[in-house]
């Protein structure tokens, strides 16, 4: 019987050893699958209408579309240097929303060398490994960009853009700082604003960023949106 007991060990121990690890990693999953970031961070930056109205629609949307300048920059001009200035993060924001199968557009009033910074980024999104390259292979979808846009012509650019992909502006989500953002803000479901647009613009929007242009302000966005998914951005390529 001893021999039969100790031979028994090393299976008992195994099935223990499984069980326990199972036991880890069903914990682990769920920890992981909690919700990183609480609706409580977001308390200060839901405006408008009622916080859960706009809790609702961030839940449904399917694509986000952005001005640039004052978004994905600080809105300022050195006239010594054609460079501007932007954050990682928000190009971290992009990719967990393409990661998600939202679909992201960039819509400016600069054109040419003006927007050559934008066009270039938009173009290095483009090339990550995770895009998609070929229809139906489960890769990112491509990130527009739309240059010399104004106004009622950004609103035009939006709407070619989503019939394009399928979409309306009852999908949609934008983000913009000043006046040239009015138009196509009243069209969309979700309207967006960063820390720094103009009053004006924080008046009539329902998100209102933590963060200012250049410095976050689309990463709060998209974080945002996650959250109303139900999404940890943890279990999301970091690219």
């Amino acid at each position: 019987h001893r021999g039969i007991f100790y031979d028994s060990i090393p299976a008992i121990a195994e099935d223990v050893l499984r069980r326990t690890l199972t036991n880890e990693t069903v914990e682990e999953e769920n920890k992981e699958n909690k919700m990183i970031i609480p609706r409580d961070h977001f308390i200060d930056m839901v405006t408008g209408e009622s916080s859960e109205a706009v809790w609702n629609k961030a839940g449904i949307i399917r694509a986000v579309i952005s001005d640039v300048d004052g978004v994905f920059t600080d809105n300022t001009v050195d006239p010594l240097s054609p460079s501007k200035r932007r954050s990682y993060y928000d190009g971290q924001g992009v990719s967990l929303l393409r990661a998600i199968g939202v679909r992201v557009c960039l819509i400016t009033s600069e054109k040419n060398e003006a927007s050559r910074h934008i066009r270039d980024v938009v173009e290095k999104w483009n090339k990550l490994s995770s895009t998609s390259k070929a229809p139906g292979d489960g890769g990112w979808e491509l990130v527009r960009l739309y240059e010399g846009s104004y106004g009622g012509g950004k609103v035009a650019k939006a709407e070619e853009w989503l019939k394009e992909v399928g979409l309306t502006f009852s999908d949609c989500a934008y983000m913009g700082d000043d006046l040239v953002d009015v138009e196509i803000l009243r069209k969309v479901l979700l309207r967006a604003a960063p820390a720094n647009a103009d009053i004006a613009i924080r008046s009539i929007v329902d998100f209102v960023s933590q963060r200012s242009g250049g410095n976050g302000a689309f990463r709060d966005f998209a974080n945002f949106i996650l959250t109303a998914w139900g999404i940890n951005p943890l279990t999301l390529p970091p690219q």
